[in-house]
């Protein structure tokens, strides 16, 4: 690895599994400080054991927070800057899924994605925004699909909320441009 993230710090949103663990073993293998967030403690416990930063050149800690809740959002970024001291990077990661086609959703499907993959998105932009335009060299990433772009059958909920987060990275980008945070998908 190149340690191209030496001294970096970063949080990571459903961060025990899937993209979120590959991440956070490519970012710790990049020598960052990373706080991995999920919901479930058993499950960020078996992601530590996978993740193995011990065997990498990154320090990891994990927090568990659900994304929809705009304090927990609050109590992670506290964690954050009371273990590594502050961070220059967001990845907002936590999605669910709902296999179904608009005629079978039900309207609360819609809801609970939503609340977790674009609410909790903005939660957790919301409570770290004072702290990475303290670092005026930050970053949030939105982990948005390639099917934000393109229809499929039986995916209407997620992939909704997936387009959803290019819309919201694209405002992010301009608002926070002065402010020296990055922002992309």
């Amino acid at each position: 690895m190149t340690g191209r993230l030496s001294g970096k710090r970063a949080i990571i949103t459903g961060g025990a599994g899937g993209i979120g663990s590959e991440a956070a073993r490519l970012f710790c293998a990049e020598g960052a400080s990373v706080l991995i967030v999920d919901k479930d403690p058993a499950v960020l416990e078996q992601g530590l054991k996978e993740i193995n930063a011990e065997a990498l050149s990154g320090r990891i800690e994990s927090f568990a927070a659900d994304v929809t809740s705009p304090d927990d959002a609050e109590r992670s970024i506290e964690k954050a800057v009371r273990t590594f001291g502050g961070f220059e990077i967001l990845v907002n990661n936590a999605a669910i899924r709902n296999i179904a086609t608009v005629a079978t959703s039900d309207i609360s499907d819609w809801a609970r994605v939503y609340s977790t993959n674009v609410i909790g998105s903005v939660n957790f932009t919301k409570a770290a925004l004072p702290e990475l335009r303290k670092n005026r060299q930050s970053s949030i990433i939105m982990v948005s699909s390639c099917f934000a772009l393109v229809g499929r059958a039986s995916w209407p909920v997620y992939d909704a909320t997936k387009a959803a987060l290019l819309a919201l990275t694209r405002s992010l980008a301009v608002e926070e441009a002065s402010n020296g945070v990055r922002v992309n998908a």
